[in-house]
């Protein structure tokens, strides 16, 4: 898979490790138009920002809410919602 990767679009397979707990709090870290969400040491995983359409704050919360790419579409498959728990002291930092 590699090698088609690198002779079809000339960008080499980097590895990296996963975060697969599942737990739903963690650290957002920004890179250019990309969020992480980090659990431990590892990326649990990594939304483009250009596909947020709205984002809210709760108490100890952040909604992220996601572009509808058709109304068919979005009800049979597809990432609507995203909630994520924000520890206090993690805000404070």
């Amino acid at each position: 898979m590699a090698k088609f990767f690198t002779q079809t679009y000339k960008k080499d397979m980097l590895e990296k490790e996963l975060s697969v707990k599942g737990w739903n709090w963690g650290r957002a870290e920004f890179n250019g138009a990309t969020m992480a969400f980090e659990v431990g040491n590892h990326t649990a995983f990594e939304i483009p920002l250009s596909n947020v359409s709205q984002c809210t704050t709760g108490k100890n919360e952040v909604t992220l809410e996601f572009h509808q790419v058709g109304v068919l579409h979005s009800v049979i498959s597809g990432l609507h919602l995203c909630k994520i728990f924000v520890f206090p002291f993690i805000l404070l930092e």
